[in-house]
């Protein structure tokens, strides 16, 4: 009997920037803990990843440490399948990370037959962006149950270990141990677990994510030009084909054998940027014998480059072996007749290469239609080699393993191809081979094949979902985006569906009884559905999460299928009421899919029109109000994000509200940018804030969509089915820049020609956060410029130019002809986040870079982002930007030395504080109109927790705020700053009054004046903060990620910061109740950090300082 379900089994060596992301991804596993262990073995790291391993063993009851000297990959591989004690196992890279359902998906397909191995496809991950693994895209990752090595050979190039669950039982009964003492040990695992599983399980979700290291930090298995890992490939490869040849087919043999020659070997081709002639000839030594052991036949199932590299390698041709590289030359062209020619080649190899392997075409779906029982494609067809398609040679066939037919294929234009497939030929799905296209070129002697692939347009545009009376058809992409398309025999059939004493039930006229029904989202465990005579039944009891999208997902015998339809599908959006704040949202999809969601009861719009200089909107509460004893608040949330705007609302009666939106204001809290909105409802009923109430037209009393212009500005509102509200507001540009062509020749002709008018001398820039706020030091400086020096002429550089500021300034919308007037024109420029890169800085005028915030992490240059880029225009940009500052305004003479450091620059600096602190001094003395406007009682202490930004769209803050709410509600108030990639996820309303989200609330340095106590982690609010020399708390939870991260600090964290550094809530809760004595405690670091980082500003003066510096 195990244990545990699954032992996930992480060796560990020098990895501490990014074992933290590892390790929590599989914290973060939608499984319960207690049915999985996570085994970490520090294989004898030098960095801090030992200490990494201990913290989260210390933390977590399911993580197990332990602590070896070192001994390669593989023995510490095999360390752990001997300590593991579950049922499966799973080995995970200690720098890469898996998605939140990828042991669950795993796991749920094994328990299907009791698997020997599942597998699935792997992405990558580099530069902070996902793409699919090319060695992966070649593996058929078509969902399978219990196929096996033979069956599927696409599985040799599925040759990593970490994709996957093995059997315990089944590795230690076949005695599979990974190789020791060499580098991809992987290959030869792999291989031989295939070739001996019986009952091998594909799905076709992501099991694992693979970062690319770049730079110093770069693995031993990314090191492609490293001769010695190329002679552990070469033997790992050579040793798993003897394997093979003793206990696998000859069909397999050869798949392998084919693989070596055509992607294990050339992944170390010399590249002629990245290697030289010494590597190229021991390469060739290495290569030459290798294919000795190898049958050379296969050298012709490559592309023709790879063939005339191994030509070269066989003649000792050092010189075409490094010259003719991906990354030099793309001279091929094949002519009439497809006769070969490039300039790069001798006729020797141009005769002995064949053309049968190689990209002859490139495809891209335009366009997939379903209409009078055929289905239509309309596919871009281009080619890189071909000097012109001959639509003369080309034809097409639908096919899977078993069938293949022809299908009519026409040219509609120059690059453009029609595909036409009645229904009636499409094959029925068998799930071990789908239906696929192949388009066939052949002229000559050329014969090439060209799976049809790559969706070139949106998903709705490029995929079919269609349900006719006995079929289902879905016209799709594979993991390596193949086109594919089913047509499955419908076999389940809906008639409605309906939420009753919280059971979702579907009445089904027709129930396959091999057919699994199940409600999943990738976030939490499925729900199940159960079969009672004609209804399937999910019970919802345990259904507490809000705005989490659960769908139906229906299998046969495991495999995931489509074969249910409604027989007619019910309305599109439903709301069922669940309790008094809560209800249910059904929408059925035209595939007769359906979602389920739990969300705060809706709220329905009643009227919306505009009137004058406002937005009037008048909607229905799904509660009875009491004027005395209820707010209410209309919200615009941004679609991206970046913006809520709240207004109050006037109640009419009891359910019924009204709220004037308006269109022209002087208020900042009340600007609505321009962007994309969804309407929602925030009520406050009784002193507690209630779920966010979606605006709907579910009543149908409004008539979407509509639309009207105000000024310079056009409203577009629309709504669907009776569901969100969305407005869509956009600027109108002026008559001379209202197209990209004018906006282009005003910045080619007319820019250069106001350079040479003269500067004005009282004129100033502005520029904050890229022109998206008016906000920061900017803002600071300009307001005190405008208040004691009226006479200079203020401008706003904006995005939008309808963003109202205080004052006389004038705000000039970006790339408008005005704004490249005043660029040319003005003497001075103030900005936090550089000038855009267009602008031009002429001779006499003067800027100041006022940053926002002290470093404690690293900064420009100083960053991976620089410190590995290789393309120097990016550099050259970068430091042109920085060249063009005058003065930098800094808090102290650390930022002084770091930003010249960090920035490549002996820019003056002035001492002066960030002018943005001036702020702070402002709101001290307004504090109580601060904490009226938040609703918050004046005899209750403040707890501000700021945050900093962690990578990722997380909305977990990993705070237990119920724990303090219980523990210090009578006493405090916490209020929640967190970036907007967080806060607009997060939900901590049930906590209100107590916990308060003001990650919204437009001034950060008022929320600093009114609190008592500051909690933040790594964030540069510390020392802003710290001019008001009151206490700090350090809530740094994952401390190591920070400490060891990629990026690094400047700063010893851990001995700077003037206060604890805590782990965990209890001990966050301990230090609040006991504020006194952390005064007491820390009183002489309070000081000496003050002395350090607030050197300058502390009178509230900054900007001041910088206007007297800059304008001397």
């Amino acid at each position: 009997m195990y244990e545990k379900l699954l032992s996930i089994i992480v060796p560990v060596y020098n990895v501490q920037g990014y074992l933290h992301d590892c390790i929590k991804s599989l914290l973060e596993q939608n499984l319960d803990d207690n049915l999985y262990e996570i085994i970490l073995i520090n294989d004898g790291s030098q960095d801090g990843s030992g200490k990494i391993i201990n913290h989260f063993s210390e933390m977590h009851s399911n993580v197990k440490a332990y602590h070896f000297e070192n001994s390669g990959l593989g023995a510490t591989r095999n360390k752990g399948i001997e300590l593991a004690q579950g049922k499966y196992i799973a080995f995970l890279d200690s720098d890469d990370f898996v998605p939140k359902n990828a042991y669950s998906s795993l796991l749920d397909s094994a328990f299907i037959n009791e698997a020997e191995i599942v597998t699935g496809p792997v992405e990558r991950f580099e530069n902070n962006k996902y793409s699919r693994s090319g060695l992966h895209k070649k593996v058929d990752f078509t969902e399978k149950i219990n196929t096996n090595f033979f069956e599927t050979p696409s599985l040799v190039y599925d040759s990593t270990s970490t994709n996957k669950i093995y059997k315990s039982s089944f590795l230690k009964e076949n005695q599979i141990v990974f190789p020791e003492n060499i580098v991809y040990e992987d290959i030869y695992f792999t291989m031989k677990s295939f070739s001996l599983a019986k009952k091998i399980n594909i799905i076709p979700t992501v099991t694992y994510v693979w970062r690319i290291r770049t730079g110093e930090s770069v693995s031993i298995s990314q090191d492609r030009f490293n001769i010695q890992g190329y002679k552990d490939r070469v033997n790992t490869c050579l040793d798993t084909l003897s394997f093979l040849k003793e206990h696998a087919s000859k069909k397999l043999c050869a798949e392998f054998e084919k693989k070596v020659i055509v992607f294990d070997l050339p992944l170390f081709f010399p590249e002629y940027t990245e290697t030289n002639k010494s590597y190229t000839k021991e390469f060739i030594k290495i290569t030459r014998k290798a294919l000795t052991k190898l049958d050379k036949q296969y050298i012709q199932n490559c592309d023709y480059r790879k063939q005339a590299i191994y030509y070269a390698i066989q003649k000792k041709d050092y010189k075409t072996v490094l010259n003719y590289s991906v990354d030099k030359v793309k001279t091929m062209q094949l002519g009439k007749h497809s006769k070969p020619s490039d300039k790069y080649l001798k006729n020797y190899y141009l005769k002995k290469i064949t053309f049968n392997h190689s990209d002859i075409l490139k495809t891209k779906v335009k366009k997939a239609t379903f209409k009078d029982n055929s289905i239509s494609i309309n596919v871009k067809i281009t080619s890189s080699l071909l000097d012109t398609i001959d639509e003369k040679c080309l034809s097409a066939f639908i096919y899977n393993d078993n069938e293949n037919k022809e299908i009519q294929i026409r040219k509609k234009d120059e690059r453009l191809y029609e595909i036409k497939i009645p229904t009636e030929i499409i094959p029925t799905t068998n799930h071990s081979s789908l239906n696929k296209i192949k388009l066939i070129y052949q002229d000559g002697d050329l014969y090439n094949e060209k799976v049809l692939s790559e969706p070139g347009a949106n998903s709705k545009a490029t995929t079919v979902n269609k349900k006719t009376e006995k079929w289902s058809y879905k016209l799709d992409y594979t993991f390596s985006w193949e086109l594919y398309i089913s047509k499955e025999n419908i076999t389940n059939v809906f008639d409605n569906l309906d939420i009753q004493d919280n059971n979702l039930i579907i009445k089904a006229a027709h129930i396959d009884p091999n057919s699994q029904f199940k409600l999943k989202n990738f976030r939490e465990k499925p729900i199940i559905g159960e079969v009672h005579g004609d209804e399937i039944v999910f019970n919802l009891n345990d259904f507490e999460a809000i705005h989490r999208l659960f769908e139906l997902e229906v299998s046969n015998n495991g495999v995931q299928t489509r074969n249910f339809k409604f027989s007619k599908i019910p309305f599109y959006s439903s709301q069922i009421k669940q309790d008094e704040t809560h209800e249910y949202v059904i929408r059925v999809y035209n595939n007769h899919s359906f979602t389920l969601n739990r969300k705060g009861r809706h709220s329905n719009v009643l009227e919306m029109r505009k009137n004058n200089r406002d937005l009037l909107i008048r909607f229905e509460s799904p509660y009875d109000l009491d004027v005395s004893l209820s707010k209410v608040f209309l919200s615009l949330k941004s679609t991206n994000g970046k913006v809520v705007k709240k207004f109050p609302a006037d109640i009419i009666d009891k359910n019924t509200c009204q709220v004037a939106i308006p269109l022209e204001t002087d208020n900042i809290n009340y600007f609505v940018t321009y962007g994309e909105f969804v309407f929602s409802v925030d009520y406050y009923l009784n002193n507690k804030l209630l779920p966010s109430s979606l605006l709907l037209n579910a009543s149908r009393k409004v008539k979407f969509p509509f639309s009207f212009t105000y000024k310079n500005r056009k409203y577009d509102f629309s709504s669907k089915n009776g569901n969100l509200i969305y407005l869509y507001k956009k600027q109108i540009w002026d008559k001379v820049d209202n197209t990209r062509q004018k906006r282009k020749r005003n910045y080619k002709y007319l820019y250069p020609l106001f350079r040479l008018l003269p500067k004005n001398k009282k004129k100033v820039i502005y520029y904050s956060y890229w022109g998206d706020q008016y906000s920061c030091s900017p803002k600071a400086v300009y307001e005190t410029l405008e208040k004691k020096y009226p006479k200079y002429k203020n401008i706003w550089i904006m995005n939008d130019v309808n963003l109202p500021i205080k004052g006389n300034g004038q705000v000039v919308k970006k790339n408008s002809l005005k704004y490249w007037f005043h660029l040319a024109t003005a003497k001075y420029f103030i900005q936090n986040t550089n000038m855009p890169v267009d602008y031009k800085k002429r001779r006499g005028q003067k800027e100041v870079q006022t940053f926002h915030g002290t470093f404690m992490k690293t900064m420009g240059f100083d960053t991976p982002e620089f410190k590995f880029e290789t393309r120097q225009n990016k550099i050259d940009q970068f430091q042109k930007k920085i060249n063009n500052w005058d003065y930098v305004s800094v808090p102290s003479d650390y930022m002084t030395s770091k930003a010249r450091s960090a920035f490549n620059t002996n820019v003056k600096s002035i001492p002066s504080g960030f002018p943005r602190n001036d702020m702070i001094f402002d709101a001290l003395n307004h504090t109580e109109s601060i904490k009226k406007s938040l609703n918050i009682p004046s005899n209750k202490k403040i707890i501000l927790y700021a945050p900093t930004w962690r990578e990722g769209k997380s909305s977990d803050i990993k705070l237990d705020i119920e724990n303090m709410q219980k523990q210090l509600g009578n006493d405090f108030i916490l209020l929640v700053r967190a970036h907007y990639m967080v806060s607009n996820n997060m939900d901590i309303r049930q906590y209100y009054p107590f916990a308060i989200n003001v990650s919204n609330y437009p001034s950060i340095e008022e929320l600093y004046a009114i609190s008592d106590v500051l909690i933040t982690d790594y964030s540069s609010v510390m020392f802003d903060y710290a001019y008001l020399k009151r206490p700090m708390l350090f809530y740094a939870y994952d401390l190591e990620k920070y400490l060891y991260s990629e990026r690094g600090t400047y700063l010893d964290y851990e001995k700077i910061v003037p206060g604890p550094v805590i782990r965990n809530t209890d001990a966050l809760i301990d230090e609040l109740q006991n504020l006194n004595s952390l005064n007491s405690r820390y009183k002489d670091k309070y000081q000496q950090f003050y002395d350090e980082f607030c050197q300058y500003g502390r009178d509230g003066d900054a900007s001041e300082t910088v206007i007297k510096t800059l304008f001397k």
